[in-house]
């Protein structure tokens, strides 16, 4: 008997990265919020992502590294449709992380990607 559906391999989830939620409904100059404009970025260059408010706190040190921050976050898992995008779709990330860090005032975003995991700060121009 032939089944009656199909799979498409993903593989793992490529990235897993935080956004703290209460600055996913920021709006940027009067435009969609970061989470619409997220979700839009994340369908066309990603093609899977989860997403779930964790009931923990992203923890780090602040600036002048004399105190911790607390932040409720968002965590998004990402994976990207076809291994030959993985590159392109992953810098693609990278850059979106950095024009998000600067628009809700982080100074960096962590994403972990497999086994390594790093900070992406925005350049500074």
């Amino acid at each position: 008997m032939m089944p009656n559906y199909h799979i498409e391999r993903l593989g793992r989830p490529e990235a897993i990265f935080f956004i703290p939620a209460d600055k996913l409904n920021w709006q940027y100059m009067g435009s969609l919020t970061i989470k619409e404009e997220l979700h839009d970025f994340l369908l066309v260059y990603c093609g899977v992502f989860t997403t779930t408010l964790i009931p923990l706190f992203g923890i780090y040190r602040s600036k002048d590294k004399k105190s911790a921050v607390y932040h409720q976050c968002y965590q998004y898992e990402v994976s990207f449709i076809g291994k030959d995008r993985y590159e392109i779709s992953m810098g693609l990330l990278m850059s979106k992380l950095a024009v998000i860090a600067t628009r809700i005032k982080e100074e960096c975003m962590y994403l972990k990607t497999g086994e390594d995991a790093c900070l992406i700060y925005p350049s500074s121009s």
